[in-house]
């Protein structure tokens, strides 16, 4: 079975088991197989998004796991420097010259 290229006079062989037939070359564009470049583009700016969404995510979550850290540490840091003092204040008034304070 034969069948012609749309613009061409050229046959092509579907198929045949003989070795001896020789196709000739032809321009597969105009065949009509569509162009994977143009749609490669899409798919290429696409994945660029989400890789760059997936970049934002990560930076944003470590932007706040340290602010939160930062924080805690400063409210730890006040909440022992008060107990600090309230101990300090409470072992001078109820001291007595010759006892050591205890914990």
């Amino acid at each position: 079975m034969r069948l012609k290229i749309q613009g061409g006079s050229l046959p092509i062989a579907l198929a045949t088991n003989d070795t001896q037939t020789s196709v000739p070359f032809t321009n597969l564009t105009e065949v009509g197989v569509p162009k994977h470049h143009e749609d490669s583009s899409s798919s290429v700016i696409a994945l660029m998004v989400v890789v760059a969404l997936a970049c934002a995510v990560i930076v944003a979550s470590l932007a706040t796991f340290h602010c939160h850290k930062r924080q805690l540490h400063s409210r730890k840091l006040r909440r022992a420097q008060t107990e600090y003092e309230t101990d300090r204040s409470r072992g001078v008034e109820g001291q007595s010259p010759g006892t050591s304070l205890s914990a």
